[in-house]
C-alpha cells in the first residue's frame, strides 16, 4: 500500500516540477535574447581588445619574420623590346622602401593584422556562446524533471520516504527558480540609478544611445572642451548603450543630463539617432505650460 501511495505521490510531484521545468524552458526559447555579451564586429571600435591583442601581434611576428621592404623604379625597354627594371637610386626612394616603410610596418601595420585575427578567433566563440546559451539553459530545464524523476523513485526504499520526496521536490522546484531568473532580467539595458527632477524631464527634447564601446561626456559642445570628471578625478565616460536624456542640441554634439544632476556634451556621431518626445501639456503640472518649449520642426 506504501508502495502505491508512493508512486501517486511521485508522479504528481514529477508533474509539477516537469510543468515548471518545461514553462521556464519556453520563456528561454520565445526570448531569443543575450546573457550580456556585447559583441562587436568592427575590431577598430574596440577600445581595449583589439589594441592588446595587436601588442601580442607585434611579438608574433618575430615567430615568421620577412623583412617587408620594397624597391622604387621602372620598367623599360631596349631597341630589341626586351624589357627590364631600372631602380630608382633617388635616396628619398631608398630610404622610404628600404627603412620607413619597414618600420611602419613592422611597428605598426603587421602588429595590427595579427591583432585583427586574433580578434576574431576570440570574438567568434563569444559570439556563438552568446546565441545559445539560452538554448543549453533551456535544454537544463528540460533535463531537471527526468534527473527529479530518476533520483526520487529510489527513495521509495528508504524510510520516510514521503519526506525525502517532498525534500526533493522543494530542491528541484529552487534550481527551476533559480534558473527563471535570468528570464526576468534585462541584461542589455542600463538602467538610471538616480532620479530626475520633473523640470528637467520636461525640458528634455529626446532621448539618446551610445553606440560605441566608450564615449567621453565632455563640458562643451566640442572637442577642445575639457571632459567631465567625477569628485574622485575619474572622467566621465559612457559605455556602449547607455541612455540620456537630450536637452538641446548644439551643432554636433548633445547637451545630455547626466545621473548625477549635471549636464555635459556629448557627440552625435557617438549616439543613435534621437528618439524625440512629444510636447504635450499638462493641466495638471504646477509648471507653467509657457515653459514647454516646442520640439524644432526639423526633429520631428
Amino acid at each position: 500500500m506504501q508502495n502505491s501511495y508512493y508512486r501517486l505521490f511521485l508522479y504528481i510531484a514529477t508533474a509539477i516540477v516537469a510543468a515548471a521545468g518545461l514553462y521556464v524552458a519556453w520563456l528561454y526559447v520565445i526570448s531569443h535574447r543575450d546573457m550580456g555579451f556585447t559583441i562587436e564586429w568592427k575590431f577598430w571600435k574596440s577600445t581595449i581588445l583589439w589594441p592588446a591583442l595587436s601588442v601580442i601581434g607585434f611579438f608574433l611576428q618575430f615567430i615568421d619574420w620577412e623583412h617587408t621592404s620594397f624597391t622604387e623604379g621602372w620598367v623599360v625597354k631596349d631597341s630589341w623590346g626586351r624589357e627590364r627594371f631600372v631602380e630608382n637610386n633617388d635616396i628619398m626612394s631608398v630610404l622610404w622602401g628600404n627603412c620607413l616603410f619597414p618600420l611602419i610596418a613592422h611597428l605598426f601595420l603587421i602588429p595590427c593584422i595579427y591583432g585583427a585575427v586574433l580578434y576574431y578567433i576570440i570574438i567568434t566563440p563569444l559570439a556563438l556562446v552568446n546565441a545559445f546559451i539560452p538554448y543549453i539553459a533551456a535544454a537544463v530545464c528540460v533535463i531537471v524533471p527526468v534527473l527529479f524523476y530518476i533520483i526520487s523513485r529510489n527513495f521509495d526504499e528508504k524510510s520516510y520516504s514521503l519526506v525525502w520526496l517532498v525534500g526533493a521536490t522543494l530542491i528541484f522546484l529552487l534550481v527551476v527558480g533559480l534558473l527563471f531568473l535570468p528570464t526576468t532580467i534585462d541584461f542589455s539595458s542600463h538602467k538610471e540609478e538616480t532620479t530626475r527632477s520633473e523640470v528637467v524631464k520636461r525640458k528634455a527634447i529626446g532621448q539618446i544611445a551610445v553606440k560605441v564601446q566608450m564615449a567621453n561626456l565632455r563640458t562643451g559642445p566640442g572637442a577642445n572642451y575639457a571632459i567631465c570628471t567625477r569628485p574622485d578625478g575619474t572622467k566621465v565616460q559612457a559605455p556602449k548603450g547607455e541612455r540620456f536624456e537630450v536637452l538641446e542640441l548644439k551643432g554636433k554634439w548633445y547637451k545630455v543630463f547626466l545621473s548625477d544632476g549635471r549636464e555635459a556634451y556629448i557627440k552625435k556621431s557617438l549616439c543613435t539617432k534621437m528618439e524625440t518626445y512629444t510636447a504635450t501639456k499638462d493641466e495638471d503640472s504646477p509648471l507653467n505650460n509657457d515653459s514647454i518649449g516646442e520640439i524644432p520642426k526639423s526633429l520631428k
